[in-house]
């Protein structure tokens, strides 16, 4: 993919975060280009998840700034109206997924994914119903569009949220760990149904994993996170640079066979 010399799509500069008197982040600095699909990685407890809930403004930093497409921090995630309304979208972890017994069919979920693009207490319209039927087509959930989200499995669900995060037609997706608790042949699949969405719809997408084999085989860039920033750049600059047991500790190597 071609990318442009314009402005960042984000900018991170000077991000520090604690929980309490516990430092989590530490002077982070990290740029997004347009049309990146940058993997951030880092062991449990690095931070990962933390940067990106500061990202889409569930969290607020003690120090520092971040700006969405040179603005100061204006995340559609929250809902908001303003003129970056519906441009990012975020995934959750799928552990905070739909609860058991959840009421609402696939459609239903994915159809809340258009509340940015519309007006405040306007129904949804022809568009949105066929933004999701595009959604649904786009991750192959089209055949289970009437079908409660509550007895579908895991990975199907991790589809539906996707579906849901695409309804949107956003220009950012960042996503949380989206294939936690699911097997690693899902977990493949899903990941190779990102890179087709990045390389067919031009999306920027931010996606945290702590699985470094699984994760560099789709991205095109990294930022490796234990606290601070071990590394931001293109995968091979990262195994050629960064000493995996200075973020990690001492590591042991598991093959996945699938």
């Amino acid at each position: 993919m071609n990318r442009t010399a314009s402005s960042p799509v984000l900018e991170v500069a000077g991000l520090w975060f604690s929980y309490g008197s516990e430092p989590v982040l530490q002077d982070i600095h990290l740029t997004l280009q347009r049309g990146d699909f940058l993997g951030l990685i880092g062991p449990n407890g690095s931070g990962k998840t933390t940067l990106l809930k500061i990202l889409v403004g569930l969290l607020r930093p003690q120090r520092g700034q971040v700006r969405w497409f040179g603005r100061s921090a204006a995340p559609a995630a929250r809902g908001s109206t303003g003129p970056d309304s519906g441009r990012i979208a975020y995934v959750p972890q799928l552990v905070h997924a739909f609860p058991p017994g959840f009421p609402a069919t696939v459609a239903e979920a994915v159809v809340s994914g258009r509340v940015t693009r519309r007006p405040l207490f306007g129904r949804f319209g022809r568009r949105d119903w066929q933004a999701v039927d595009e959604a649904l087509a786009a991750v192959g959930m089209t055949r289970y569009r009437n079908q409660r989200v509550a007895e579908l499995s895991g990975g199907q669900q991790q589809r539906v949220f996707l579906a849901r995060a695409l309804a949107a037609e956003p220009d950012v997706m960042l996503l949380d760990e989206p294939t936690a608790g699911v097997d690693a042949e899902a977990q493949e699949q899903f990941y190779a149904l990102l890179a087709r969405l990045h390389a067919e719809r031009g999306l920027t997408l931010v996606l945290v994993s702590h699985d470094i084999g699984m994760v560099t085989r789709h991205v095109t860039h990294l930022a490796c996170l234990n606290r601070r920033l071990f590394y931001h750049g293109d995968i091979d600059g990262f195994f050629r640079s960064v000493d995996l047991r200075q973020v990690y500790g001492d590591m042991r190597p598991i093959a996945h066979a699938h």
